[in-house]
């Protein structure tokens, strides 16, 4: 008598009059006494019970004593519904159809039978809808009582979120070396129970992630390394480590030939490299290491960023060539427009 309402487990209630209702046990009990003449027509579902499959069982009984043509037909279809879901074969599009045959079946003239059947189911699925999901998507049931279902819920694998790359200059990645591990003094070992290795501290422990060549996000195709070969500028050189797997080690001559033109960013699969483009600079980086950072110039006449000199250097050798002429590449697309057409008026 003494013990609150939330210590007792959350059962459901199914009227005849066509209620289901979450309630608790007390406040199910003292529902009960108001109805004391009619106690025999409530039925009390704990949470070893099945709703769903009780609805299908309730269905199935008034199916093989209803009399009258229509609701036959009503009482038939939701069986049929509400089996699938008890055998496994229901999808959310079978919710969807049981919620609008429901409504019809009580819009349209039916005996009490059917109505309250489809009262209950209504309301089954208003007020135990994620029971309903538990069913249809995951293939469970809580209570272990559909046999064609799994007494235990299935887990499906997520992909974990993405850990935000720890920026380091290339250079010092390569320096960067393993940090050792504090471990308890050899005294203390022989008196006390503590750990031996203690750990490292907030400081030690992001100088370590920052060795990490975030093997969950680069995959080692190789991808970055034929783009950059294909423009021709071979700033990325790998080294296989297996059959089909590569990884970048010469660090410093992509620093030395990275022209920063994005091709690697746009040709990797997985974003593992990554394009900063700021106030005055340009960057590429491959999980965080920065490969390159090159300044970038201004146009002489509108201050417009241009792309860094090594990249202008890389098209003016290529197209110059091509087009048998020398282009100064000081202005931005649009000023060199309006120069090229002044000179044109001045002709």
């Amino acid at each position: 008598m003494g013990k609150s309402d939330a210590a007792f487990p959350q059962v459901m209630i199914v009227e005849p009059q066509g209620l289901a209702v979450p309630l608790n046990l007390p406040k199910a009990r003292a529902r009960a006494r108001l109805y004391l003449p009619f106690l025999w027509k409530y039925k009390f579902l704990h949470e070893k019970n099945c709703l769903v499959h009780y609805l299908w069982d309730r269905a199935c009984q008034l199916l093989e004593a209803a009399g009258c043509r229509r609701c036959r037909g009503v009482l038939l279809q939701m069986e049929e519904l509400l089996g699938q879901i008890v055998e496994g074969l229901g999808e959310e599009t079978t919710l969807a159809a049981l919620e609008d045959l429901c409504r019809e079946s009580l819009a349209a003239p039916c005996c009490p039978q059917s109505r309250g059947v489809a009262r209950q189911v209504a309301s089954a699925l208003q007020n135990f809808q994620e029971i309903f999901l538990l069913h249809v998507r995951n293939k469970y049931c809580p209570a272990g009582v559909c046999p064609k279902l799994l007494p235990f819920p299935v887990l499906r694998p997520q992909k974990r979120r993405r850990v935000p790359f720890q920026v380091i200059p290339a250079l010092e990645k390569i320096a960067n070396h393993r940090t050792p591990v504090p471990m308890l003094d050899l005294e203390l070992r022989k008196t006390t129970f503590m750990p031996v290795e203690l750990g490292w501290s907030d400081v030690q422990a992001v100088k370590e992630a920052q060795r990490c060549l975030r093997c969950d996000v680069c995959i080692r195709c190789g991808a970055c390394e034929r783009a950059c070969w294909q423009m021709g500028v071979n700033a990325l050189r790998f080294s296989p480590i297996s059959d089909i797997e590569r990884i970048l080690t010469g660090y410093q001559h992509a620093q030395q030939t990275c022209i920063a033109c994005g091709a690697c960013a746009i040709a990797c699969p997985t974003q593992a490299i990554d394009y900063q483009e700021g106030e005055g600079f340009r960057e590429v980086r491959l999980c965080g290491t920065v490969l390159n950072r090159l300044e970038t110039a201004k146009c002489q006449n509108c201050g417009e960023p241009l792309p860094p000199a090594r990249y202008l250097q890389y098209v003016t050798d290529r197209s110059d060539a091509a087009m048998d002429k020398h282009v100064l590449r000081r202005f931005c697309p649009r000023c060199a427009r309006k120069k090229r057409a002044a000179s044109f008026v001045k002709l």
